[in-house]
């Protein structure tokens, strides 16, 4: 053997070992990071429930209103009166809640014949 193939096959060999010590690290440490996901999936698992947590509320809460005695919501004035929703809200943006709830219910609006 040559000195130049004797040198090729001793860094074969180092290559080989040091591959097989790079695995070995490798799934060592594999095996420690399963091990763990596998501990931190049982301490979820096998914690009791809390109480629940409150619910957060999106939105707002409706506005009451209150005419002769009676306290509603928009919606449930609109549903009371037999319009719809936007009617009502309209109606108290362009003339107040009281002047809203006293014109009353629908208003029909005719066009005259044509004759």
């Amino acid at each position: 053997m040559t000195p130049a193939e004797h040198a090729r096959f001793i860094e074969k060999q180092e290559f080989e070992a040091e591959a097989k010590a790079i695995r070995q690290r490798a799934l060592a440490y594999a095996k420690q990071r399963r091990k763990q996901e596998r501990d931190r999936i049982k301490a979820i698992t096998s914690e009791k429930p809390s109480e629940p947590k409150p619910v957060l509320r999106i939105g707002r809460q409706a506005k009451p209103f209150t005419h002769n005695g009676e306290t509603r919501t928009t919606a449930d004035w609109a549903k009371h009166l037999g319009i719809s929703e936007s009617t009502i809200r309209r109606r108290i943006k362009d003339h107040g809640f009281a002047a809203a709830i006293d014109m009353g219910g629908p208003k029909i609006i005719r066009r005259p014949a044509d004759v």
